[in-house]
């Protein structure tokens, strides 16, 4: 019989957004959000992060895993929305990549493209990130696109198909914020950097100390080259 995939409460879910947006307003030197932001979580949480016995109860196996979000509401009863959780080697070699402007064309027609049934990918990206693969990288996909935008990201990573050769599998990390404000920091002010970096920061400090995972980047800008360092 397969086992269930783990179950993660809606108080997780909130503890863990909360915690992502705390990040971001630190990196952006927004003080006064920060702090507002930390004494909300500090409200509903006992610990910011899952420990290594709370993760033990996960059961967790070598590679990617299926975990549930449940959240049982009042009129439409119960919701779950499933994701990937991945546990990779503390000696892992990661090849971060982003996504519009590079495994797309370019920036906005790279977000819109897709919606209207265009491909839209750099030719030979599939072939590409499917060699790195096999020759034992992992891939982690990073984009300042907001949470909203996640099925509809994985559905476009999901749909390359070039000669044969598909995207290999790997997370997908997005802006825990609002379309809005993610759009406006990607596009306007042209400041994806300002999450990307916070973001890598708090993902390398999960390997030992003397171990850096982030091997390469891939990206359209120069600031790509500030959070691969």
């Amino acid at each position: 019989m397969d086992e269930k995939p783990p179950m993660i409460t809606e108080k997780q879910i909130i503890r863990e957004n909360l915690a992502q947006e705390e990040m971001i307003a630190k990196a952006e030197g927004d003080t006064e959000k920060a702090e507002r932001l930390a004494s909300r979580q500090a409200k509903i949480r006992r610990t910011l992060r899952p420990n290594s016995e709370m993760l033990k109860t996960l059961k967790l196996k070598p590679g990617c895993n299926t975990i549930v979000y449940t959240v049982q509401g009042g009129i439409q009863g119960e919701k779950t929305l499933a994701a990937n959780l991945y546990l990779w080697p503390a000696n892992s070699k990661i090849i971060i990549s982003d996504i519009d402007g590079t495994i797309t064309k370019s920036d906005v027609l790279g977000q819109l493209m897709p919606m209207m049934g265009r491909d839209w990918s750099q030719p030979g990206v599939a072939s590409l990130y499917s060699n790195i693969r096999k020759n034992g990288y992992q891939i982690l996909y990073l984009t300042a696109r907001a949470i909203g935008q996640s099925q509809l990201t994985k559905d476009f990573l999901n749909s390359i198909t070039q000669g044969g050769y598909s995207l290999p599998p790997g997370p997908v990390i997005l802006s825990p914020d609002r379309l809005v404000p993610s759009f406006k920091r990607e596009i306007i002010y042209r400041k994806p950097e300002v999450f990307k970096i916070a973001c890598l920061r708090d993902l390398r400090s999960l390997f030992p100390p003397n171990h850096n995972p982030f091997y390469a980047g891939f990206g359209n800008r120069e600031t790509v080259i500030d959070f691969c360092c």
